[in-house]
């Protein structure tokens, strides 16, 4: 009978998934490796005592999303921020939204921005003597920019409901706090608010934190471009060093020539040593490109059956989601096969392939073992 291979090894880029050689077996978060310094520690205690998820329980971070905002808030022993720009790129339906929410959750009234060091041990706060010391931002002012409106409506209608009644009473925050584009706090001194397509509009802006959404979107046409020139440059001139964006992206479109593509091919040349290296933090877990939609057969042997077909796909997916574990399988694999949607849409999508044009090749004659 046939075996279908090992699970795929997934492309692996940034650190999230970078294992630990010296892991005990105990601590899932020990088992990768994790920041020396960082801000996180703090604000991953802060986020259930203040957040609640869509079933008004206490937001609960995977271990995956955990160990991004450990190292997203990861500093320097000066206290800097290591990163000072970052892109999220996942499979479609991962939880990119709900995790940047929460992110600028945290950057509204949260635990955000470097302190001092820790004087000596502080067990109610999760701090050990030496530990860097989180504070929240006063005059918080963060940006979920796109470039539609239908865009920022993803992260923008996460706000209500997600603070926690104790949190709201703290930061001054009512049900009239929360509009269709914007979420104001002490007295209107915070601020989050929705941006879209005029870049001209936003020049000379100063958000303490900006969420790019979806850049494989931002493209010249729709002025994707000058959007994201206009956020780095306010993020750059900063008084404190400290504001930064963060894009949320599916795989891209090759022929697209979006953000998402160039800030991808940006942080390529710095890591093949081409360019010097700006402080960006790129994390994506991909399926390796040469895995299709067919297991591999040696010469001379049948076809795959339908269900071999499948499992294959499954197997593959099941690697490419990480601990995104709400993500049905099954309904994915349907959705692959389905033949009305094109290869390359299904290999950007669920296997988070870029360049997935090549391979379209690969797809439909797969699905009829009989073809």
């Amino acid at each position: 009978a046939y075996e279908l291979p090992a699970p795929p090894t997934p492309v692996i880029l940034g650190p999230t998934w970078q294992r630990n050689p010296n892991w005990d077996g105990r601590s899932p978060l020990d088992e990768f490796i994790l920041p020396e310094l960082t801000l996180g520690w703090q604000i991953l205690r802060w986020i259930p005592e203040n957040l609640l998820d869509e079933d008004g329980e206490p937001f609960q971070c995977t271990n995956e999303q955990k160990r991004f905002i450990l190292w997203w808030y990861a500093v320097n022993e000066q206290g800097e921020f290591v990163y000072r720009d970052g892109v999220l790129q996942r499979l479609k339906g991962w939880g990119k939204d709900p995790l940047v929410a929460i992110i600028c959750a945290v950057e509204f009234v949260g635990p955000c921005r470097f302190a001092g060091w820790a004087a000596e041990d502080s067990p109610e706060d999760g701090l050990l003597r030496g530990d860097p010391v989180a504070k929240e931002h006063n005059r918080a002012w963060v940006f979920v920019a796109a470039v539609s409106k239908e865009q920022t409506r993803n992260t923008m209608k996460i706000f209500k409901g997600l603070f926690n009644k104790g949190c709201m009473r703290r930061h001054g925050m009512t049900t009239r706090s929360f509009a269709e584009t914007r979420v104001t706090a002490h007295g209107g001194n915070r601020e989050i608010q929705s941006v879209t397509k005029n870049p001209r509009a936003l020049e000379g802006k100063r958000p303490t934190f900006t969420v790019r959404n979806e850049t494989h979107h931002w493209v010249a046409t729709n002025d994707g471009h000058a959007m994201a020139r206009v956020i780095q440059r306010n993020s750059d001139k900063s008084k404190d060093g400290a504001a930064r964006a963060l894009s949320i992206t599916n795989a891209y479109e090759p022929s697209d020539d979006s953000v998402a593509q160039r800030q991808r091919e940006a942080w390529e040349q710095e890591e093949a040593g081409l360019a010097i290296k700006t402080g960006v933090l790129y994390d994506s877990l991909e399926l390796p490109a040469d895995y299709g939609f067919r297991p591999p057969r040696a010469e001379g042997q049948e076809d795959p059956t339908e269900q071999e077909i499948k499992d294959y796909i499954a197997a593959g997916l099941r690697v490419v989601r990480g601990d995104s574990y709400w993500l049905n399988i099954n309904r994915l694999v349907l959705s692959i096969l389905d033949t009305k949607n094109p290869a390359s849409t299904s290999r950007r999508f669920w296997y988070n392939q870029v360049g997935a044009d090549a391979y379209a090749s690969f797809h439909h004659k797969a699905i009829n073992p009989a073809s």
